[in-house]
């Protein structure tokens, strides 16, 4: 951007995604995360939070690909994680912590951070 158009105002429209990432939360705000060690909950708001949700049993971290089932609670809205299965050994500390799916970002977390840097403004809505 050169500096003719520092300060001039404009309107930038992005069009609707056509899907959205999962983000487990528990009861206490903080959110299953998994740094490539540890499955644990986190008040971190970064791309290890991110989950995909690939059939109604099974989640799928999108870093590093780690796989957890869910197992249902008394509670319809919420659930443990189950089997976890990965190439590494994840260390799961959320097998007794009742989780709930909410609504994910679009995009992942850095990539927000990336076009942050790139246009040096945001407008949440």
């Amino acid at each position: 951007m050169d500096q003719s158009q520092v300060f001039q105002e404009r309107a930038v429209v992005f069009t609707q995604p056509s899907r959205h990432y999962v983000l487990l939360e528990a009861d206490d705000g903080r959110f299953a995360s998994f740094d490539g060690t540890q499955l644990e909950l986190s008040t971190e708001g970064d791309d290890n939070i991110v989950w995909v949700l690939e059939n109604d049993n099974q989640l799928v971290h999108v870093r590093s690909g780690l796989i957890a089932s869910k197992e249902p609670t008394d509670n319809a809205s919420r659930f443990f994680l189950g089997t976890v299965s990965s190439s590494d050994r994840a260390i799961n500390k959320l097998t007794s912590v009742p989780l709930r799916e909410v609504h994910g970002p679009a995009k992942l977390p850095s990539e927000y951070l990336h076009h942050l840097q790139q246009e040096g403004w945001v407008c949440l809505v």
